[in-house]
C-alpha cells in the first residue's frame, strides 16, 4: 500500500513504507501542536482569571471608598448628628431620604 524503499545500515537490509513514516510524522507534529495549544490555553486563563481578579478588587475598593466618603461626610454633618442623638426620627427622614432615594435609583 505504499512506496517502499530499501537502504542499507550496519549490513542490513531496511525496508520502511513512507507512508508508515509519514503518519508518524503527522501524529508526532500533532501531538505537539495540542501539547503547545494546551499549555498556551492554561497560560491565557490563568492571566485573565487574574485580570478578572485585579479588576473586581479594584472596583470593589472604589465603591468602598466612596461609600466611606459619603457615610463620613453625613456621619460629621453637626445637624445629623444633633438630630440622632436627639433621636428625631423624622428630621434625619427629611435630611437623608434624598440621598437615599439617589443611591437607591443606582443600585
Amino acid at each position: 500500500m505504499g512506496v517502499y524503499y530499501a537502504y542499507q545500515y550496519q549490513g542490513q537490509d531496511f525496508r520502511c513504507c513512507l507512508f508508515r513514516r509519514y503518519l508518524y510524522h503527522t501524529f508526532l507534529t500533532h501531538f505537539l501542536d495540542y501539547r503547545s495549544f494546551k499549555t498556551n490555553l492554561s497560560k491565557t486563563t490563568q492571566v485573565t482569571f487574574t485580570q478578572a481578579e485585579n479588576n473586581l478588587k479594584n472596583v470593589l475598593e472604589s465603591a468602598f471608598k466612596n461609600l466611606s466618603l459619603t457615610v463620613l461626610t453625613i456621619a460629621t454633618d453637626p445637624e445629623i448628628t444633633q438630630m440622632f442623638a436627639d433621636g428625631d426620627r423624622e428630621g434625619l427622614a427629611k435630611a437623608l431620604v434624598p440621598y437615599y432615594k439617589s443611591i437607591e435609583k443606582r443600585v
